[in-house]
């Protein structure tokens, strides 16, 4: 591991805690050093946008979760978050326009309703959206 993917690892931590202590925008402010290290980091992508969305900043929260799903697909997590976005705007995740991303796409987010999400998400079930 690098000296910047170590550091951009202790500063998303930090926000993690931040975040878990209700202190969202020091939390915010972490993630984005983090990003700042790593942009290719897709982790703290994700805590950015659960910050976000805790600071009931949901348009900005979408596209962190985006990058944060651009970055790597296979992570549960952003995806929920996406979704819980979604549901709060009173939108739904789109229909994909092929079978393999349609298949993926259910994979992905079936894997989210397993699995322990953030302490401050709430889990939905998104099956039924691909």
């Amino acid at each position: 591991m690098t000296a910047a993917k170590r550091d951009a690892n202790d500063w998303y931590s930090k926000g993690v805690a931040l975040d878990e202590q209700g202190c969202h925008q020091e939390a915010l402010l972490a993630f984005e050093e983090a990003i700042r290290l790593d942009l290719n980091y897709p982790v703290p992508w994700n805590g950015k946008g659960n910050a976000l969305y805790d600071l009931g900043r949901h348009q900005e929260a979408l596209s962190a979760y985006e990058e944060a799903i651009r970055l790597d697909p296979n992570r549960p997590f952003p995806w929920n978050g996406k979704g819980r976005v979604l549901f709060r705007l009173g939108l739904s995740l789109p229909k994909t326009s092929s079978a393999s991303n349609s298949n993926k796409l259910r994979q992905v987010t079936l894997g989210c309703q397993s699995a322990t999400p953030h302490p401050s998400q709430h889990t939905f079930n998104v099956k039924t959206l691909s």
